[in-house]
């Protein structure tokens, strides 16, 4: 039974090392040296089509979830205007 406790002490110990050390690495993710996230701007962001925006809102709601449109701005003739840039879906 001691046996046990300790293999299980130590694979556990092991796991909680590796995934911390994994979550650690520089460069893994958009985080600052302060903790602090960064916001990432792409420069070019490429509006969908109105059949894109439809065919992703449908494949959500067949899988069971809930969709999240994404908008972005674009000038047109001088006025910004909304355009869908991404549709994600989420739980219920």
């Amino acid at each position: 039974m001691e046996g046990k406790k300790m293999f299980t002490y130590v694979a556990l110990c092991a796991l909680g090392i590796v995934t911390a050390g994994c979550s650690s690495l520089p460069g893994s993710g958009p985080m600052t040296s302060s903790g602090e996230s960064q916001l990432m701007v792409e420069k070019e962001t490429f509006a969908m089509s109105r059949q894109q925006v439809i065919q992703a809102i449908e494949e959500c709601r067949q899988a069971g979830l809930r969709n999240y449109v994404i908008y972005g701005k674009r000038f047109i003739n001088g006025r910004p205007a909304d355009v869908v840039v991404d549709v994600t879906c989420y739980g219920r």
